[in-house]
């Protein structure tokens, strides 16, 4: 009985000695924890702070942003706006509410809707808010986005606005001053382009009436000077369309030999009176065939050649042509172009301005020279639109080197091969003869100028066609009532009432949209087929009146049984 009371004291020893140790475990866990416990509370004190005071910076923000913020819920309601947009305009939140609350402001929807729309979609919303705060018309790039709350659930719409009123009236004001510009440049273009119709018209009648050689040689002066002054005015124009991003691009099949061709013959007959020599070299592997507007790549090409005709009094022009490959199909090429001359080349001070509107450099060395100055401007817009650029290099006193590259497509892969015999299989251009009458057909010519009706008597005299003469919109119309005209030709621009007015109550008359109305106009700087159409016009003629085209819409709206054919 000892022995086990000894045993059973040795097994409680021991156990306590293993509560103990247990014991001395639990109090380091606790000490442990209580540390623990003291970081996480410091460390959630430490975050309450950091919050606050992000909260606190993004509040001094908000506040203090000219911009406007704003907190609605999902009908619309203004919950809270800034203190600074509110002191700006010292409106109260039933104030602001009201003004926000317009009917369709934001984008055509009120701001209930946009709300809505916004919670829904769950996305971004982004509108011009037109508003008119005490007398005073605001717009803001709104930007309305879901706003989400602690629970994470999207209740709210935060509305954050920019004021752009100044951007817009900026805006409109640059489009007013286009806008009186364009109106101004087509006034000037119809105000030189109509009595330019007559110069040419008339000293067309010489060349073609007279046989006396003095009167023609004198008539060719005329007709000269009136191309020169064209090319002016065209400048002017074509600058004036690149500017206000009318200008268009009309990509055509084209042979590049018969380019060269005509620009070369064009700059012969310019520089036949000077000790200058023009040089074609054109590569042999250039394709024949490209895809581009021809007539701008022939713009670019006669402008730089001008240029070195005008500026170069002996020596050469030389014009070189050759072809680079973007990739091994070639089925596009930059075709590079390099104009050089031995004229006077450029002072290194003056290289920067050259490209500029309206700018002639050394002017005074140069002021007998023609011009506007927009050539160059011109060729580098027109590059550019092409995917191509324009650089110079010059050398006082020596000459200077214009190249420029396009990228055009190939539908052709031909080579040139020998330039010589490439372009002795272009055709040959022919003096235009007119080559048929219409006797049967009826015509009415409107114009409030005697002198272009005189003018539009004489081009149409060899057609010998019955022609019937108004010089207004109100006499046409009447002698359209009783009368049929199988072409009227309108004069877009007239007093009282003009071009299109008449044509439009001339369409209200039995048979009249089946009638055939051509406009004639002096406005080349909005001359698109379109925008005539759209008045109402079959087609358009730009004055001065090419006899070419002419003859070309005679073609095209004559009945074809009055057309008979001149042996």
């Amino acid at each position: 009985m000892g022995e086990e009371a000894n045993d059973r004291i040795k097994e409680l020893e021991t156990a306590n000695r293993r509560l103990e140790r247990k014991l001395q475990r639990l109090q380091d866990e606790m000490r442990l924890l209580s540390s623990v416990n003291d970081q996480l509370s410091k460390l959630r004190d430490e975050t309450e702070v950091e919050k606050r005071k992000q909260l606190m910076y993004t509040y001094a923000i908000l506040n203090n942003s000219p911009g406007l913020f704003v907190l609605a819920d999902e009908e619309g309601n203004i919950l809270m706006t800034t203190r600074h947009f509110d002191m700006h305009h010292y409106l109260t939140l039933n104030q602001l509410a009201s003004y926000l609350g317009c009917e369709g402001a934001f984008g055509g929807l009120t701001i209930d809707e946009m709300c809505k729309k916004v919670l829904t979609d769950r996305k971004e919303f982004q509108a011009d808010l037109k508003i008119e705060i005490k007398g005073e018309p605001k717009v803001y790039s709104i930007r309305a986005v879901p706003a989400i709350d602690e629970e994470t659930d999207i209740k709210r719409v935060l509305i954050l606005g920019q004021d752009v009123t100044k951007l817009v009236q900026a805006k409109e004001q640059a489009e007013s001053a286009t806008k009186a510009k364009s109106d101004f440049l087509a006034n000037m273009s119809h105000e030189i382009r109509t009595p330019m119709n007559a110069i040419v018209g008339m000293s067309e009648f010489i060349l073609r009436d007279s046989t006396d050689e003095g009167a023609r040689e004198n008539a060719q002066q005329i007709k000269r000077a009136s191309e020169q002054l064209l090319s002016i005015i065209n400048d002017i124009l074509d600058f004036s369309k690149i500017e206000a991003g009318k200008m268009e691009l009309v990509p055509v099949q084209f042979n590049i030999v018969e380019i060269v061709n005509d620009v070369s013959n064009l700059i012969k007959f310019r520089i036949k009176d000077k000790d200058v020599g023009l040089v074609l070299e054109v590569d042999e592997n250039l394709p024949k065939g490209l895809i581009g507007d021809d007539i701008r790549v022939k713009q670019i090409m006669i402008n730089l050649l001008n240029n070195a005709a005008k500026f170069t009094e002996t020596g050469f022009i030389t014009l070189k042509l050759w072809p680079e490959w973007p990739d091994e199909s070639h089925d596009e090429v930059l075709l590079r172009v390099a104009v050089k001359d031995t004229g006077i080349g450029i002072k290194p001070e003056d290289l920067q301005k050259l490209f500029s509107s309206f700018s002639q450099v050394d002017t005074k060395r140069n002021r007998t020279k023609e011009g506007t100055g927009l050539g160059l401007a011109i060729c580098q817009r027109l590059t550019r639109m092409m995917s191509g650029d324009i650089t110079v290099d010059s050398e006082y006193g020596k000459g200077s080197v214009f190249s420029f590259f396009l990228k055009l497509k190939v539908f052709d892969k031909t080579p040139v091969g020998d330039y010589k015999e490439a372009v002795a299989g272009v055709s040959k251009p022919t003096v235009f003869a007119i080559d048929f009458k219409a006797p049967k057909a009826q015509i009415l010519v409107v114009d409030d100028s005697l002198v272009n009706l005189k003018v539009a008597r004489g081009l149409m005299r060899p057609y010998n066609m019955q022609m019937t003469f108004a010089s207004g919109g109100q006499e046409a119309i009447d002698k359209c009532k009783d009368n049929h005209y199988d072409i009227i030709f309108m004069d877009h621009l007239m007093p009282v009432m003009d071009g299109v007015e008449a044509t439009q109550k001339i369409r209200e008359l039995p048979d009249g949209d089946k009638r055939v109305i051509i406009a004639l106009t002096a406005n080349a700087l909005s001359g698109s087929r379109e925008e005539y159409q759209s008045k109402g016009f079959n087609e358009f003629l730009a004055k001065p009146i090419e006899i070419t085209k002419l003859d070309e819409v005679l073609r095209n709206f004559l009945p074809p049984e009055y057309i008979e054919p001149i042996n």
